[in-house]
């Protein structure tokens, strides 16, 4: 039984530790999705830019708004418990990207700061 244990527990170690050599990319908006990122680490549109391009967003609106993750956390997927501890946007408070679009209606005009 001790060994089962141990067992099971290096596999968690061991897939968190992959987990966390791949970045997961994720999506993220504001309250009205007047600003939206996504994230694809392969072209460098990591977190640290969408924050940058959400802080100039702010600025540029003289908005006091949140920014909003819109992927979920899966508790029962283990090898990303890694992930959702250790990077700062799994901070992020949730919201569905559903709730965000019925508050946005259709897109008319680009600002430049919306990604989808």
């Amino acid at each position: 039984m001790k060994t089962i244990i141990i067992l099971v527990l290096v596999i968690v170690v061991v897939a968190n530790a992959v987990s966390l050599v791949r970045n997961m990319n994720c999506s993220f908006s504001n309250y009205n999705g007047s600003f939206t990122f996504e994230e694809m680490n392969f072209n460098e549109r990591n977190f640290d830019m969408c924050e940058r391009k959400f802080s100039e967003f702010k600025k540029q609106n003289n908005a006091d708004t949140a920014l909003y993750r819109l992927c979920r956390k899966n508790i029962f997927k283990f090898w990303n418990w890694g992930n959702y501890m250790l990077r700062e946007k799994f901070n992020l408070p949730y919201m569905s990207w559903q709730e965000i679009a019925s508050r946005r209606g259709i897109l008319t005009t680009r600002s430049g700061f919306q990604d989808f």
